[in-house]
């Protein structure tokens, strides 16, 4: 038999004492006045309360300064012009559209086709397609083909 000699921990106080704060044990480190379960711990940091510190909001919010400001929106005037200039060329198929105009116009015409890919991009580019009038008739067969102008009137 070894000369290790197992010290018993204090006992617990019990229900319905307050835990004496001037007396900390190690099995009781903190009172019992600020302790949160984990649900309760996991809702305070969800609000911005930090564990152990006041009960107060983070500080947030936005703060440009002006010349955050103007230098932000010259660079929205920029990147939208880069994107938007000759929109309109080339005014033919150009390669993605031969795959992604064929989908649409068969899940506007509401033909059944088989495709292992997902169908979210091809979903989206269909609505945009519905929702500025195209109707479907258009092939999309080869690259480089010209697409004469849809009207995008609803016929009455």
């Amino acid at each position: 038999m070894s000369g290790h000699v197992r010290v018993r921990r204090p006992a617990s106080p019990p229900p319905g004492v307050a835990h004496v704060a001037s007396v900390v044990s190690q099995r009781f480190p903190h009172s019992r006045d600020d302790h949160l379960d984990a649900d309760a711990r996991r809702a305070a940091a969800s609000k911005g309360f930090l564990p152990g510190k006041s009960k107060e909001y983070l500080p947030g919010g936005l703060s440009l300064t002006e010349g955050e400001v103007k230098l932000l929106f010259l660079l929205v005037l920029v990147a939208a012009g880069v994107r938007l200039f000759r929109l309109s060329k080339p005014d033919s198929v150009v390669f993605d559209e031969v795959h992604f105009g064929k989908f649409a116009s068969k899940y506007i015409k509401t033909q059944y086709f088989v495709d292992v890919h997902p169908p979210l991009a091809k979903l989206l580019i269909t609505l945009a397609a519905f929702i500025f009038g195209y109707d479907g008739q258009f092939d999309f067969k080869e690259i480089g083909k010209w697409v004469q102008s849809f009207d995008l009137q609803h016929p009455d």
